[in-house]
């Protein structure tokens, strides 16, 4: 999909065309940190009970009148949808691979959306244009993720005093719940599975680290709180559905057959105990939230 400009672009681009340079930054003193990860309070930061993780989001971005909203990773476009329905102001949304944009866009208001290809690293912005910028389910899903340089970019288009929300899931080593249990135990087999077939699993990354590279990058302050999804039946059925496809197709792959036999096996275990009483019983997808202040 071919990225046309628009006279918006002209008051954050930093030139009339797409050149990607890379911007020389400053590194941050490295910090002493003693960082404890609370409870998401709804009833004390002002949010509803059984808000999605996504319209909590937007809540916090509801003082904001006027300005740009970075989305940096358009994905599936779940992230887009919620900030072009849930806000009045413009949003820019970015992501490494363009083919995405063709999906999404027709889900949108498409004058409340630009799209673009780019590289996070090489953000071809303007410094101090967004008045946030909003990373959903990016880290733990991207290979090439490179957290000292992304950071550092999104500090550098930020406004003062404006916000980078970041949300990932992370496995709990002590789940609390059956539905965390089992989101743990099918991330175990997906890594277990690649590890079988001699291919690098993605990396999850903690909370805390987050916390660090942010802090490095020059973030004043880094706020980090666990979080419940709280995603619909539909979602959750759709989502686990892709899961047992894809592994099922890893796990055929694989050369041992004691192994296919095993993992396949501890496959359909899962199955039966995610979906038992006709509910899919999944805490799979974003369990924490980061909000990094410039």
């Amino acid at each position: 999909m071919p990225f046309i400009f628009t006279p918006f672009y002209e008051t954050i681009f930093p030139c009339s065309w797409l050149k990607l340079v890379a911007t020389r930054t400053r590194n941050c003193p490295r910090k002493e940190l003693n960082v404890q990860i609370p409870i998401l309070d709804r009833r004390r930061d002002g949010l509803k009970e059984g808000l999605n993780y996504r319209e909590e989001i937007v809540q916090r971005l509801k003082a904001l009148k006027a300005g740009t909203v970075l989305d940096a990773g358009t994905g599936a476009g779940t992230m887009t949808q919620a900030l072009t329905i849930g806000l009045d102001l413009k949003i820019v949304s970015i992501d490494i691979n363009k083919r995405v944009f063709t999906q999404v866009s027709g889900k949108v208001e498409k004058k409340r959306v630009d799209f673009l290809a780019c590289d996070f690293a090489h953000l071809p912005f303007r410094e101090n244009v967004f008045v946030g910028v909003v990373c959903d389910l990016v880290i733990s899903t991207s290979k090439e993720w490179k957290p000292s340089r992304i950071y550092a970019e999104f500090k550098r288009t930020l406004r003062p005093r404006s916000s980078l929300f970041i949300t990932d899931y992370y496995p709990e080593r002590s789940s609390t719940t059956k539905e965390a249990l089992l989101a743990s135990k099918t991330s175990n087999l997906y890594k277990k599975v690649m590890k079988a077939k001699g291919t690098m699993p993605k990396k999850s990354v903690p909370p805390r680290s987050t916390d660090k590279q942010l802090r490095k990058a020059g973030f004043a302050t880094v706020e980090i709180r666990k979080i419940k999804a709280n995603e619909p039946q539909e979602w959750k059925r759709r989502v686990f559905e892709e899961y047992d496809r894809n592994m099922k197709v890893e796990i055929s792959n694989l050369d041992d057959l004691k192994l296919q036999t095993d993992y396949m096996k501890r496959l359909e275990e899962l199955k039966s105990k995610i979906g038992s009483n006709g509910r899919i019983n999944w805490a799979w997808g974003v369990n924490y939230l980061v909000q990094a202040t410039k």
